[in-house]
């Protein structure tokens, strides 16, 4: 696995050295780099994801689904790099429990990576906002930093996620059934980490949530 090769991996096993860098580019994406209006690197990302669903585009139900993320998530990439020429996007393999670690996997959901389970997730992100209602009725729904509740849904009694496995998924040959299917496991994904990455309007405040698109892309 040498560092700098270019090609993506399943998180949980790279060295951590890559690890750390990844977070590194993360961070300093929301604190050291901006667009001409002021908006982060970070930032503007999720504006893009949000912006979509307000101007009616369809980036979740229909055909542009796979297509439109996969540009996020080669944007995302590309930015990170700017920071980091020797990194890549790493993917979260979404059939494991991204709380446990294991011979030869590391636990994900850490202090010192990506942030813990709870509301808020908290270092090394307590500084990603998350300003949204999580419910249109609430009055005091709102979550001003980004928060999860990772395995509160869509889990087995394992721990993982309550998902097709690849291979069912990559068993559907025809784009309308693999698009259904693997919409679905993304779906599924992202209700079992919660919190704001269990919302499509405001997920991508979450940084991890580009580590379960990763995996999504690979698929």
């Amino acid at each position: 696995m040498a560092l700098g090769d270019g090609i993506r991996r399943d998180v949980a096993t790279v060295s951590q050295e890559e690890r750390d860098l990844l977070l590194d580019a993360f961070l300093k994406l929301d604190t050291t780099k901006f667009y001409p209006d002021g908006v982060s690197y970070w930032d503007k990302q999720e504006e893009i994801h949000k912006n979509a669903h307000f101007a009616g585009v369809d980036v979740h139900a229909g055909p542009a689904f796979i297509p439109w993320h996969r540009v996020l998530v080669n944007r995302l990439e590309q930015l990170l790099r700017e920071i980091h020429p020797e990194i890549s996007l790493h993917y979260w393999d979404w059939t494991t429990d991204p709380r446990a670690a294991s011979a030869g996997r590391a636990a994900l959901f850490t202090g010192t990576f990506m942030g813990g389970t709870g509301n808020p997730a908290g270092p090394p992100f307590q500084d990603f906002e998350s300003t949204e209602k999580t419910d249109p009725f609430e009055v005091d729904g709102i979550h001003d930093h980004i928060w999860r509740e990772v395995g509160a849904a869509a889990a087995k009694a394992d721990g993982t996620p309550d998902l097709d496995a690849d291979d069912d998924i990559l068993l559907r040959s025809e784009f309308t059934a693999f698009n259904r299917a693997l919409q679905r496991a993304h779906n599924l994904a992202h209700t079992f980490i919660g919190g704001s990455i269990g919302n499509p309007h405001f997920s991508f405040h979450d940084p991890f949530v580009f580590l379960l698109h990763s995996n999504m892309d690979r698929l």
